[in-house]
C-alpha cells in the first residue's frame, strides 16, 4: 500500500475540525451526545492531550475559558489520571479546549479514556478504550536505485500498524538563518508500506524525486548544503485505519467515517513517531538539489590503522556504496603512497581494508587523496603503542580545540575489517534505565586509577553531558540521571561513555592517560519497568534487557539477550 504522512489527520485531531450530525442547515446539530473527542495516546511522551468539544445547541466557536467536564483515563488493573483542562489557540486563529496529563501510556496497555459532564442532574459520558502499541525502534537498510530514482527503505519490527510517516531535512545556508541548523519538513511524501510478515514493515522512501521536486517548489535548489536526512515513521494501534480515500478532512469528519467513540463523536487513537537518521551519498545529495563541495568519497573515514602490520581500514558510515578505487593512501612523500587499485567497492556501512608496506608510527598524519591528488580525508596518529591507532565507536571524531584531545580515537585492539575496540576500558555502561523524564545510567568501574567519567546520548555535546557521581565507597558503581545532553529516549538510542584519568601535577604519571569515549552502548526500545544491562556486572557478563532496575547496586533477574 501507498500512503502520506498523516499530517492532515493530526492536524484534524488537535486543530479546528467539528463533527456533529448535520441536516439541512449546517449550523444546527441534532444529537442527545454531549462532547466530540480527537487525539492521541503516545507511549514515548511524558505529557498526553487529547481535544474535547462540548456539542452545543448549534456550532459556533468553542471559545468559553473552561468546560464543564470532568476527564479521566485508566489503564486496565491500574488507578485514574485526572486530566486538567487548557483552552488553546490553533495555529488558523480557533480556539479549542485541550485537555492534558502529565502521566506516560505504557506500551501495550488498554486504556480507557471518558469524559462526563459536571453540574448537571443526569450527567452524559463518551468514552473510548485505546489499545496503545509495543514500542519499536525504525532500521535503516542499504539504498535502492531504480532508474532515476533513489529510495531508502526502512524496517520496523513488532508493531500493529503504520501509516506514513514525515521525512526532514537538517540543511545549513537557508535564506532566514544561513549559517544555522535549519530542519526543513517535505510534505506529503507517498511512502510505499508493505507489512512482510505480521507486525513486520517495510517502507520505501522516495528520497530523490520526493527532495528535489520540493527543493524546486521552494525555489532553494543549488542554495543548501545537506547534513542528515531523517524520517519519523508513524506507529499506531489497529483501529487507527487509513479510511477509504485517505485522510481527507471533509471525508473523516462525517459522522461514522472515522470514529471510535462511545456515546459521542470523533476519534482517539494511540501511536507515536520512530525516527531514523541518516547521510545520504554525495552523489544523491546532487541529484537531490543540494550544493555539493566535497568529493564522492568525503563521506569515508580512515578508521583503523595497524601500527604493527602496516594495514588501513576505511569505513563507510551511511547507507549507499562508495567507490575508492584509484585514490591513493599517503603518508605524504610521493615514495610512501599506496594506490588502492584493485576492487575499492565499500559496501553500505562496510569496511575496506588496504594492505600497505608503510611503516606508520606516533605522529604520522595518514591522508586518502582522489584521483586528482587532493586530500579527502585524514587521520592523526597520536599514540606510539603497538597494536592499531583509530577511532571508536567507528567513524567518529570530535578533536578538541588548540591541540586538544580527540574524543574519539585512541590506541585499540586490532580488529581488521571489524568494528573497533578500545585497548584499554577503565570502565564500561552496566545499566540504562529509559522510562519518564528520571531515567538513569550506571558505570561499571573496570580499574583503580582515579578518572572522572560522564555520560551523554549526543556524541557531539559529550563536554556537556551528565557526570556520574560516586554511588559506593568501593567505587564499583557510578550512576547519572538524564538531563542536558543526556536524554534517554522511549524509543532506544545510543549512550556514549567518557572517561578522563586525573592527573594532578605533583602526581608521577598514572600507568594509563587517557580523555576519550570509552564504551558505547545502542539500546532498543525499553519495558517502562524494567532496565538493560550486564548479567553479572560487567563485561564478562551477557548485556540483557528485561532486568530490575537496580541503580548503584548488582544487576539482578533474567531477561532476553539484547543486541549491541
Amino acid at each position: 500500500m501507498t500512503a502520506r504522512p498523516p499530517l492532515l489527520l493530526l492536524a484534524a485531531l488537535l486543530g479546528g475540525a467539528l463533527l456533529g450530525g448535520c441536516e439541512e442547515d449546517p449550523s444546527v446539530l441534532r444529537t442527545d451526545l454531549a462532547f466530540t473527542l480527537y487525539g492521541y495516546l503516545d507511549p514515548t511522551a511524558d505529557r498526553q492531550a487529547i481535544r474535547v468539544i462540548p456539542i452545543g445547541a448549534t456550532i459556533g466557536a468553542d471559545t468559553a475559558r473552561t468546560i464543564n467536564a470532568a476527564v479521566v483515563s485508566a489503564e486496565a488493573g491500574g488507578p485514574e489520571v485526572a486530566w486538567r483542562d487548557s483552552l488553546v489557540t490553533f495555529a488558523d486563529g480557533s480556539t479549542g479546549h485541550v485537555f492534558v496529563a502529565d502521566y506516560t501510556p505504557a506500551p501495550g496497555a488498554a486504556v480507557t479514556f471518558a469524559v462526563t459532564e459536571t453540574g448537571v442532574d443526569a450527567p452524559r459520558t463518551a468514552s473510548v478504550e485505546v489499545l496503545v502499541p509495543p514500542i519499536a525502534q525504525s532500521r535503516i537498510e542499504p539504498a535502492t536505485v531504480s532508474g532515476a530514482q533513489v529510495s531508502y527503505p526502512i524496517s520496523i519490527d513488532g508493531v500493529p500498524n503504520i501509516i506514513g510517516g514525515t521525512l526532514r531535512l537538517f540543511v545549513t545556508g537557508f535564506p532566514a538563518a544561513p549559517a544555522d541548523t535549519t530542519v526543513l519538513t517535505v510534505p506529503e511524501v507517498e511512502v510505499d508500506i508493505e507489512e512482510v510478515a505480521p507486525g513486520d514493515w517495510r517502507l520505501s522512501v522516495p528520497f530523490l524525486s520526493a527532495t528535489r521536486q520540493y527543493l524546486e517548489q521552494q525555489s532553494l535548489l543549488g542554495t543548501l548544503s545537506l547534513l542528515s536526512a531523517e524520517f519519523g515513521t508513524f506507529v499506531a494501534n489497529d483501529e487507527w485505519a487509513v479510511p477509504a480515500g485517505g485522510f481527507d478532512l471533509d471525508a473523516i469528519v462525517e459522522p461514522g467515517t472515522f470514529s471510535n467513540v462511545d456515546n459521542g463523536f470523533g476519534f482517539v487513537g494511540a501511536g507515536y513517531e520512530a525516527p531514523v537518521r541518516w547521510t545520504p551519498s554525495i552523489s544523491t545529495q546532487s541529484r537531490a538539489g543540494f550544493q555539493i563541495t566535497d568529493d564522492p568519497a568525503s563521506v569515508v573515514v580512515i578508521n583503523e590503522v595497524s601500527l604493527t602490520d602496516g594495514w588501513v581500514e576505511l569505513y563507510n558510515p551511511i547507507p549507499e556504496p562508495v567507490e575508492v578505487t584509484g585514490y591513493v593512501l599517503t603518508l605524504g612523500p610521493t615514495d610512501t603512497n599506496r594506490e588502492i587499485s584493485t576492487d575499492g567497492t565499500i559496501g553500505a556501512r562496510g569496511f575496506l581494508v588496504v594492505d600497505t608496506d608503510l611503516a606508520f608510527a606516533e605522529g604520522d598524519r595518514v591522508a586518502l587523496l582522489n584521483a586528482s591528488g587532493s586530500e579527502v580525508t585524514s587521520t592523526f596518529i597520536a599514540s606510539d603503542e603497538t597494536g592499531s591507532y583509530g577511532s571508536f565507536p567507528d567513524g567518529l571524531s570530535l578533536q578538541l580545540p588548540r591541540g586538544g584531545a580527540n574524543l574519539f580515537k585512541g590506541p585499540l585492539t586490532p580488529t581488521r575489517g571489524g568494528p573497533n575496540q578500545v585497548s584499554f576500558v577503565p570502565a564500561v555502561i552496566n545499566e540504562v534505565y529509559t522510562a519518564g523524564p528520571n531515567g538513569w545510567g550506571e558505570v561499571f568501574l573496570l580499574s583503580d586509577q582515579d578518572a572522572s567519567y560522564t555520560l551523554s546520548t549526543d556524541p557531539l555535546l559529550l563536554l556537556s553531558g551528565v557526570p556520574t557521581r560516586l554511588e559506593e565507597p568501593e567505587h564499583t558503581f557510578r550512576t547519572a540521571t538524564e538531563g542536558g545532553s543526556f536524554v534517554l529516549e522511549q524509543t532506544g538510542g545510543v549512550v556514549y561513555l567518557l572517561a578522563a584519568s586525573i592527573v594532578r601535577p605533583e602526581d608521577p604519571p598514572p600507568p594509563q592517560e587517557f580523555f576519550r569515549v570509552v564504551d558505547v552502548r545502542t539500546y532498543g526500545p525499553q519495558d517502562p519497568t524494567r532496565s538493560i544491562g550486564y548479567l553479572p556486572d560487567g563485561p564478562s557478563g551477557t548485556f540483557r534487557d528485561g532486568l530490575v532496575p537496580t541503580r548503584g547496586q548488582a544487576n539482578a533477574a533474567t531477561g532476553r539477550i539484547a543486541g549491541r
